[in-house]
């Protein structure tokens, strides 16, 4: 991420490096350096993981000392077995021409984890969409969290995703026990999710509240989290005229502590892969409100675990908030279905873990002396790469007066998407 030091698209890579780390294997990291370091990014060091923290506009100094920031080229001289780059979103390696020229000529199986998406089309440029079909057929394996985002993805390559898989994002609870139902006569929800609005939607749920019937109701929010968006928030509160109706609690390390108190998780997300919120509320056993996006109708069942809105817009969150008013005597037993749904599918899945991804990745790993004929030239332009930029040169071309230094650069750049879109012709996945 390069948002935020952490996020819930952190905990899959993090727990896999654990794991990794547990039984003997060698780990580097390759993260955007923040001043103050993630917990379990200092953790990871402490067992033995090498982390690169590279440059951070935010925090060029890096971490309030000078400290000279990695790069990509840095993570590939390590020549590790096998690379997972972890993307927030589904197409996030396409804006990072410095990573994703490396990876169009890299020995190195690679795997891409695409954590949510967009349901838009993004890709509708024919040279980013190109890029995005090209890099996606190199890699070992393409993993969604949710078979919706792996639809939405085939849609915007229009292209069928052949090497692409599921994986499961980890779960934040050691206790995955059925929580005893609050007994509250006052109906209450919450809201579990980064304060992010662009995504997590807090805006559409706030102002469905609004209607005129729900100010004769018996209810409250309670909003748990933090984020860039928890002033906004705080005011469109205001001046809705909810504040004895709405709580801001802040982030909440206890999911279970979360739960032991409210009855029904409520997203109206614009944008998602498969919330770990959601499957946590499920998983304590209450029923969820959400929206039609990422993988929240692959867990919630409309009447039965929960109530999903079509769309993440006003009136159809209205309309869902409505459905389930309605069926608030249903609460408890819903709940209890959601805990069953969820924990026998934690339980049966025959979906692989991320660590045995990589090793068959690994596995599979080409043996010196198995090039093609177009891997010569790969090779050598990968080797090319691993030594220091062409902007270095460019600048002492600059120096001796011989053109202005934006006019070489705006040169290269043209170059390099010509030369990369001819390195990057599919190939058969492994």
């Amino acid at each position: 991420m390069s948002g935020a030091a952490w996020g819930g698209s952190e905990e899959l890579w993090s727990e896999t490096a654990f794991k990794a780390l547990q039984v003997g294997h060698e780990v580097f990291v390759s993260v955007v350096g923040w001043a103050n370091k993630a917990p379990k990014l200092r953790e990871l060091e402490r067992r033995g993981a090498k982390i690169l923290r590279r440059y951070n506009r935010d925090f060029p100094a890096q971490g309030g000392s000078f400290v000279a920031a990695s790069s990509y080229r840095d993570l590939f001289k390590m020549n590790p077995d096998v690379l997972v780059i972890n993307q927030a979103s589904s197409f996030e390696v396409i804006e990072r021409p410095d990573l994703l020229e490396l990876l169009y000529v890299t020995p190195i199986p690679f795997v891409l984890i695409c954590h949510w998406n967009q349901n838009s089309p993004i890709l509708a440029d024919d040279c980013r969409r190109e890029h995005a079909s090209n890099i996606f057929s190199r890699a070992f394996r393409v993993l969604f969290v949710s078979n919706q985002n792996r639809i939405e993805a085939e849609r915007q390559l229009a292209m069928k995703i052949s090497n692409s898989d599921l994986v499961l994002n980890p779960v934040n609870l050691s206790d995955r026990s059925y929580f005893p139902w609050p007994d509250s006569r006052t109906a209450r929800l919450a809201s579990v999710a980064r304060l992010t609005t662009w995504s997590k939607g807090q805006d559409i749920l706030i102002e469905a509240l609004s209607a005129d019937q729900w100010k004769e109701r018996d209810w409250h929010l309670t909003i748990y989290g933090s984020g860039p968006d928890e002033s906004y928030l705080r005011s469109l509160v205001e001046f809705l005229g909810l504040q004895g109706r709405i709580t801001f609690a802040g982030h909440q390390n206890d999911v279970r502590a979360i739960w032991a108190e409210e009855q029904v998780l409520v997203m109206f997300s614009r944008a998602e892969g498969t919330p770990m919120a959601l499957v946590e509320a499920m998983l304590c056993g209450r029923p969820a409100i959400v929206s039609d996006v990422g993988g929240n109708r692959e867990w919630v069942t409309e009447a039965q675990t929960g109530f999903v809105a079509e769309a993440p817009v006003i009136g159809l969150a209205r309309a869902a908030l409505e459905r389930a008013w309605s069926a608030r005597q249903s609460w408890n037993a819903m709940g209890m279905q959601a805990h069953k749904f969820a924990t026998a599918r934690i339980r049966g899945s025959s979906i692989p873990g991320l660590l045995d991804v990589l090793l068959e990745a690994w596995r599979h790993k080409r043996p010196a002396g198995a090039a093609t004929s177009e891997e010569p030239e790969r090779l050598k332009l990968y080797r090319r790469l691993l030594k220091p930029t062409i902007g270095r040169q460019a600048k002492r071309i600059a120096k001796a007066g011989a053109l202005p230094l934006k006019n070489i650069l705006a040169r290269w750049r043209a170059a390099r998407e010509r030369s990369l879109l001819q390195l990057a012709k599919p190939r058969k996945p492994y």
